[in-house]
């Protein structure tokens, strides 16, 4: 067995960036004031109380996040203390601070010591309905001779929020008082409450009246009753439109996301904002009837950042039709919707039970050949529902050929608590260019997949991101997804027939979208020269600190076509683009045809800020075997991709050995089960499929997949999954292919047989860890279907 190191050639590639991303553990600078997000009169509902024991606020949401401290002043605790000067009083839930006639001085103080844990709950949140003079709030540790000013002195009313982190440098279990300053004789300030959280909500209104910062147009008229808005047009009104407007302001960084739950809607309603300087309003949601809860990204939407004045406009559309909104807010954190609460990864409804996604691309729609399909098996209910663009509540239509499904990807990404699909559909025809492609989003909701907010659709030039459709882009041919590790949803699109060069040239590119990010990546954009078939993009891959893309056809230092090279990023968080970390290939040991990176995966690792990287070069030459295939995997740190690690089925504890064609790495998939702790054997796995293994007296590439621990050169057992007793069922086939076509979701991983005895079989990593490969469950097309890759994605 021939054991080589592999030698790494790391291109560093630097990409602009428009801030500064710090670390967790980032000390702050000297203690600064934080600047607060405002709003209107204060209509802030707190959470848990005990005169709200149940925690759940007027619409039913149930905040997941526990308080850290809270006080909604019911009435007025004795840990609070006063200057002698100063009297509160507690009425009617709000605290009415206030100094003496004879005081000393004009300002006072009411305070209480707080101990807790500053990253878990770093947010302190005041709501003040009223001051004639003026306030502030502060903190000291005992320490400091004089006070850190979360807020210096203001007359604004409102609900304000402050980084406690940012705001002093404090990091982990710290103890410190708390003060609420009231400034100038003869004024009352009023609070309604006070908590220490770890959410962010720049503004909330849930009806319970309506406040005069609320504007309607004087054709419409809006009632509050119950806790819910309606807004009708009137009947004589000039025209069948009106809206309810308020101007907000506040940081759209640290609060991009909007809210609102509509529970009826006989016409229709929309939601648009505009900064004033706008002949157009920006449209949040377009002129739409159904109801639920809808989150919009207000940065991706907008492109605005830092600290905004906009009017905020609910539309009802249709005389006599009302609107009925039960809550409007704006957060980072906001709560999940009602229904969602379970918070389940994977899960499209809500019931708490990962659902499973089984695509078909090449499927019949219609009677139209390869539009494609994507089957939603309900994780507890087993019903299939089939998703397609002929669908009302897809964008678009089905054409022929468009392999709707061809790249799938699962992930929460408007942050309501149910999982959303995004569908690769990289042959469809975008304003009339070939094959230039595009993905659909399509968000989940209580209802199911489809129910709930319209889908989005992401086109080049169309929305914000950059660049244009162009023939053969293929834009959606491959997709990775899901949160990163400060909590924002992203999502990579791969478009590997881009034409970065010139003419059809198939160099290739990715679309980075994160928050108000969106980010075109190329190998110019990072420092380096793109060639015809580079194929940029051909596979992407992501952690949640990290991603990677591949160029399979990469030609090395002259060494050949399709010899392959990846390239790694940090993610980094808020308006902050990705930072390339570097770009590596087999340098010396590259030959063309190796397709180094035609394949790829990525988990956490550990420590928890690293990840790995599985890269399959599927047309590896090992030990003189030709296309026999291997996978290596790299650490990827913040700075760096190192430590690789080389395996073929020449390496002790894999199965079998090096053969011709089995192209072992065509497939790579990393399942860690448990990514909080130090790996093991049983904990961090890898998949390899090595769809050109031969069955002996059966026929040509039947296909089998390699289960063995990751992270190790030297796998002590690989658990072989292939067609026999106790693991898959039925005989093996030739041309089969089985490893071609693989997926997984935490707990379980998906092999399918799209084209030959058609089939997705569930095994669970666990039992894969302990060397058996019997399936837990299975699905097969139903009779009679147009399925003609059936699993050729699943997830």
């Amino acid at each position: 067995m021939r054991q080589t190191l592999l030698r790494l050639s790391v291109i560093i590639g630097m990409v602009a960036v428009t801030g500064v991303c710090r670390p967790a553990a980032y000390a702050g600078p000297a203690p600064t004031a934080a600047k607060p997000a405002q709003s209107g009169p204060a209509q802030q509902r707190w959470l848990s109380s005990p005169s709200n024991p149940t925690g759940l606020n007027p619409t039913g949401f149930n905040s997941p996040l526990e308080v850290g401290f809270e006080d909604p002043f019911s009435d007025l605790d004795p840990a609070w203390q006063a200057d002698s000067w100063v009297t509160p009083m507690v009425s009617g839930g709000q605290l009415h601070l206030a100094v003496n006639a004879d005081a000393p001085q004009i300002y006072g103080a009411l305070s209480r010591w707080v101990e807790l844990d500053v990253d878990a709950y770093p947010t302190v949140q005041i709501a003040v309905s009223s001051s004639p003079g003026l306030w502030a709030l502060k903190v000291n540790d005992g320490t400091l001779p004089v006070d850190i000013e979360l807020q210096s002195d203001t007359g604004d009313v409102g609900v304000h929020s402050y980084d406690l982190r940012q705001s002093t440098g404090w990091q982990g279990v710290k103890r410190f008082r708390l003060s609420i300053f009231t400034i100038g004789l003869d004024t009352s300030l009023t609070v309604d409450g006070i908590s220490l959280d770890s959410r962010a909500i720049g503004f909330a209104d849930w009806f319970s009246d309506l406040e005069p910062a609320w504007q309607a147009s004087s054709w419409v008229t809006p009632t509050v009753s119950d806790g819910q808005l309606h807004l009708a047009v009137n009947s004589d009104a000039p025209l069948n439109y009106g809206a309810l407007s308020r101007w907000v302001e506040l940081d759209v960084d640290r609060y991009p996301t909007v809210q609102i739950v509509v529970s009826g809607s006989p016409g229709l309603w929309a939601l648009k904002v505009n900064d004033g300087s706008l002949p157009v309003d920006i449209e949040l949601q377009g002129d739409i009837s159904k109801t639920g809860a809808y989150s919009y990204d207000l940065k991706n939407f907008t492109g605005w950042h830092g600290i905004k004045r906009f009017e905020l406009r609910i539309f009802a559309i249709g005389i006599g039709q009302p609107a009925i909104i039960d809550s409007i807010q704006i957060g980072r954190q906001l709560p999940f919707v009602p229904g969602c609460e379970a918070n389940a990864p994977g899960d499209f409804n809500g019931d708490g039970v990962r659902d499973i996604v089984i695509a078909d691309p090449e499927a019949t729609v219609d009677g139209l050949s390869g539009a494609g399909v994507v089957h939603i098996v309900d994780g507890a209910t087993g019903v299939v529902r089939n998703i397609h663009q002929n669908l009302a509540e897809i964008p678009w239509d089905a054409n022929p050929g468009d392999n709707f499904g061809h790249a799938i990807a699962v992930f929460d990404a408007n942050s309501d608590g149910c999982a959303d699909l995004a569908v690769g559909v990289p042959n469809e025809d975008v304003n009339g260019v070939p094959d230039s492609g595009q993905v659909d989003l399509i968000f989940g909701a209580p209802g199911g997949l489809g129910s709930g907010p319209q889908a989005d659709t992401y086109m080049q030039g169309s929305g914000g991101l950059p660049d244009s459709p162009e023939p053969t882009d293929r834009f959606g041919y491959s997709l990775a997804a899901g949160v990163t590790d400060t909590g924002e949803p992203y999502l990579i699109v791969g478009a590997p027939g881009d034409n970065v060069i010139d003419g059809d040239d198939h160099s290739g590119s990715i679309m980075y979208l994160r928050s108000g990010v969106k980010e075109r990546f190329s190998q110019p954009s990072i420092g380096l020269t793109a060639e015809p078939d580079d194929r940029t993009g051909f596979a992407v891959a992501a952690s949640p600190r990290h991603f990677a893309f591949s160029a399979p056809g990469e030609n090395v230092n002259g060494r050949g076509q399709f010899s392959g090279m990846i390239c790694g990023f940090r993610h980094n968080s808020g308006p902050v683009a990705p930072t390339s970390i570097g770009c590596v290939h087999q340098d010396g040991l590259a030959r063309a045809g190796d397709e180094f990176g035609k394949s790829l995966a990525m988990v956490s690792y550990w420590p928890s800020t690293d990840s790995l990287l599985a890269v399959g070069s599927p047309g590896q030459d090992v030990d003189g075997v030709v296309d026999a295939g291997q996978v290596i995997q790299l650490r990827v740190t913040d700075t760096a991709i190192t430590e690789p690690i080389r395996v073929s089925q020449s390496t002790t504890g894999v199965a079998g050995e090096a053969t011709p064609g089995a192209r072992f790495g065509e497939k790579v998939l990393l399942a860690n089960t448990t990514a909080t702790a130090a790996p093991s054997a049983q904990t961090l796995l890898i998949a390899v499929g090595a769809p050109g293994e031969d069955t002996s007296g059966t026929g040509i590439d039947t296909g089998n997949v390699h289960v063995f621990a990751a992270g190790t050169a030297t796998p002590e057992s690989d658990t072989l999954i292939e067609r026999t007793d106790g693991k898959l069922p039925g005989s093996p086939a030739a041309r089969e292919l089985l490893g071609s076509s693989m997926g997984a979701s935490p707990s379980e991983l998906f092999v399918a047989s799209p084209y030959v005895n058609q089939g997705v079989w569930a095994i669970r990593w666990s039992d894969l860890a302990t060397g058996t490969a019997t399936p837990a469950r299975s699905w097969a097309p139903s009779a009679g279907s147009t399925a003609v890759a059936f699993g050729a994605q699943t997830g």
